[in-house]
């Protein structure tokens, strides 16, 4: 019996830790509405794996967001040049010519069962709508320019 419960208690502690890197927010939901002058980049880690790794996702030198398993993060963002970098065991950026009304599809995340090398790709809206339908929303970060929660 002590060899159950010890196997029990294991397993419990592993669902724990892949889990408590998994996004908790809403299920994603498109933006309704983009300020005037803004474009919208959708950020996401669509991935499960390796969820205990979480990279730090920065936009231009703004705060860092916690870009969690299946989690996804709205930015808006001024026209001109956005640099998006995900920071985990290394480093891994794409610049883009943001457009005022223009809509951006990121996915981010860690290589090798999330404990490898970061990326960052941008990607087609119909590669990238199915993958963010299985994500839910990162909460706001002070100084990351965000729609608001719902």
């Amino acid at each position: 019996m002590l060899i159950k419960e010890r196997l029990l208690k294991a397993s419990l502690a592993v669902a724990v830790l892949i889990l408590s890197g998994c996004a908790t927010g809403p299920a994603f939901k498109k933006v309704d509405q983009v300020p005037p002058g803004k474009a919208l980049i959708y950020v996401y880690r669509p991935a499960v794996h390796g969820a205990a790794v979480v990279p730090g996702l920065v936009f231009n030198s703004l705060n860092s967001v916690g870009l969690t398993a299946r989690g996804y993060y709205p930015h808006f963002a001024s026209p001109g040049k956005v640099t998006i970098a995900a920071i985990a065991t290394g480093r891994s950026h794409i610049d883009l010519d943001a457009r005022a009304g223009e809509t951006y599809y990121v996915r981010a995340g860690t290589n090798f069962m999330g404990m490898g090398t970061t990326f960052v790709q941008l990607v087609p809206e119909a590669e990238a709508l199915p993958e963010l339908a299985e994500c839910k929303r990162i909460p706001n970060v002070p100084g990351v320019d965000a729609p608001p929660e719902q």
